[in-house]
């Protein structure tokens, strides 16, 4: 079980992991022979172990401090009662978070004349992810510029055409069925539609974390020396490398 998230006030980190999974099981992508190492950085602003926490799902990989680094520590307990009580929108601004990242970083081109920046899309209702289930449909509506499968996978059904995340989903599709526990989608409406206090897509405007006031309790805040690692089953210094769980 994941422990929790790291909010990186200052500095830069690296991040090592093998190729994404997205939600899939390798024995169902068979495309993927060969295993990929990546390497990721991040800065200010940025969280790490998000998508871990939000399936409950360890994610190894390692994190190295690349800089001095200062983060706070948000445990997983604390992370879901804020869910539950502070911040009920906060989950799903997560999720979109993620979503624009990866339609970003695998479709820029296709996407090139969207602005699909974080702090646009959370207060528009035109860009908004969508949660499917397995063996639930969702139709894909004419008015979809772009309905992109971004986690998880789904299947046409009508021609019962399996898509793996990341994936576009074609045109040619009208209704598709998840094959995952969950799936989640990153709808692009062609244009804004009508806007709606009871729609499930329209989001409270805001920042996708809270602000840094001052007062904020210290026992959160974590100072990580150059080229030292990070992990999230204990907040101490090491010059080692671990594998950190995401």
């Amino acid at each position: 079980m994941p422990q929790g998230i790291f909010l990186i006030i200052s500095g830069m980190a690296s991040l090592h992991s093998s190729s994404p999974t997205f939600g899939i099981e390798h024995k169902v992508r068979t495309e993927r022979k060969n295993q990929i190492f990546y390497t990721e950085y991040c800065t200010s602003g940025e969280v790490l172990g998000e998508l871990s926490c939000l399936l409950k799902c360890e994610m190894k990989f390692t994190a190295i401090c690349e800089t001095t680094l200062q983060a706070f520590f948000i445990s997983l307990e604390d992370l879901y009662e804020g869910f539950d009580i502070f911040w009920p929108t906060l989950e799903y601004k997560i999720w979109l978070k993620l979503a624009l990242g990866i339609a970003n970083q695998y479709f820029e081109s296709s996407l090139a004349d969207e602005d699909l920046s974080f702090q646009k899309c959370v207060k528009s209702s035109n860009v908004y992810v969508e949660t499917l289930s397995c063996y639930n449909e969702m139709s894909i509506s004419v008015t979809m510029k772009f309905a992109i499968i971004v986690y998880g996978n789904v299947i046409n059904s009508k021609t019962e055409e399996y898509y793996f995340a990341p994936f576009i989903i074609p045109k040619t599709c009208d209704q598709v069925q998840g094959i995952a526990d969950v799936s989640k989608l990153l709808i692009i409406q062609a244009s804004d539609p009508a806007k709606s206090d009871t729609s499930p897509h329209v989001t409270d405007k805001g920042k996708l974390f809270i602000d840094r006031k001052e007062g904020t309790p210290s026992k959160y805040r974590t100072h990580f020396n150059s080229k030292r690692a990070l992990y999230n089953t204990d907040i101490r210094m090491t010059n080692r490398d671990y594998n950190w769980k995401r």
